[in-house]
């Protein structure tokens, strides 16, 4: 990356950075720390099984992109489970760690490179999987504006794009099917739009089972809302997009329900962030406790003999 492209991603993202401060500042100066408790208290049991059954939906697609893309790119060298359980791991704590490409890459080198992946496979299942991801954003906002123009009447309009996608698919299917082999992503374009849309979909309903009735925009706004404040929070570069994410949401929210909002955000962050993040540093502290017993047994082994 060129120093002028450095700079002028590392300013974007103060500048996002500062807005979100702002925002928040203004959002919550106001706010009753009481009124806030009694927000969370108030959170029914119901709606939050909803949001971990969610959480977990959500997470259990993006293992099955990591065994997708390790299937593809590297047949026959990476189990299933090491797959799933590296993909549940890498995303549960890139999500909440930020910073992507570090978090994500490094724990991949670490559980692969045993497997015999070299840095070349390991960088293109890394962006195989992000493709899956960005597949899966740009079903979601579809399936909002097939929506919007459905609830808006335009029935006729939205038939007219439904059979013009559905005509450039068979179109193209013979030049997937041929590009199998090289591009896995397109050759199994459907399939992965419908897992992206149901993962998104996943993500998405894990905070809107939290919000109250009319604390911020429902329907097709809340799905562009959302995907929005995710989108600032990634450039951002704040880990897990904290604090870039909220002030988006609460700059939406109705005056008078700011106080639930934050709440449902705050339960959304335990939940879908700090949940998975914890599990999977249980796991990686385990599997780190195994190999250094492994050792040991294998070095006393090797002194007896």
């Amino acid at each position: 990356m060129s120093p002028a492209r450095r700079w002028l991603q590392w300013t974007l993202s103060a500048l996002v950075l500062a807005l979100a401060a702002w925002l928040l500042w203004r959002q919550l100066r106001g706010l009753d720390p009481a009124h806030l408790q009694a927000s969370l208290v108030a959170l029914p049991t119901s709606a939050i099984a909803l949001s971990l059954t969610s959480t977990a939906v959500s997470f259990a697609c993006l293992a099955i992109y990591e065994r997708l893309a390790t299937q593809w790119l590297a047949p026959g060298k990476v189990p299933r489970a090491v797959a799933w359980r590296t993909g549940l791991v890498a995303h549960a704590l890139a999500n909440t760690l930020g910073f992507h490409p570090v978090t994500a890459v490094a724990l991949r080198l670490r559980s692969y490179r045993a497997l015999g992946i070299d840095a070349a496979t390991l960088a293109k299942i890394v962006a195989l999987i992000g493709a899956c991801v960005a597949a899966g954003v740009f079903a979601i906002l579809a399936a909002a504006g097939a929506w919007s123009l459905w609830r808006l009447g335009q029935r006729q309009l939205l038939l007219l794009l439904l059979i013009a996608a559905v005509a450039a698919f068979a179109a193209l299917k013979r030049r997937l099917r041929q590009a199998s082999l090289r591009f896995p992503l397109l050759a199994h374009a459907g399939a992965l739009l419908a897992l992206g849309l149901l993962e998104m979909a996943a993500a998405t309903a894990a905070l809107a089972v939290l919000l109250p009735d009319g604390a911020l925009p429902e329907g097709p706004a809340f799905v562009l809302l959302f995907v929005t404040a995710t989108m600032l929070g990634i450039v951002s570069h704040a880990p897990g997009g904290l604090g870039v994410f909220e002030a988006t949401m609460l700059a939406a929210a109705a005056p008078g329900a700011r106080a639930q909002v934050l709440a449902a955000l705050l339960a959304y962050r335990l939940l879908y962030n700090l949940l998975p993040c914890a599990l999977a540093l249980l796991a990686v502290a385990g599997a780190a406790a195994r190999e250094r017993v492994g050792r040991r047994l294998s070095s006393t082994a090797d002194t007896r003999a």
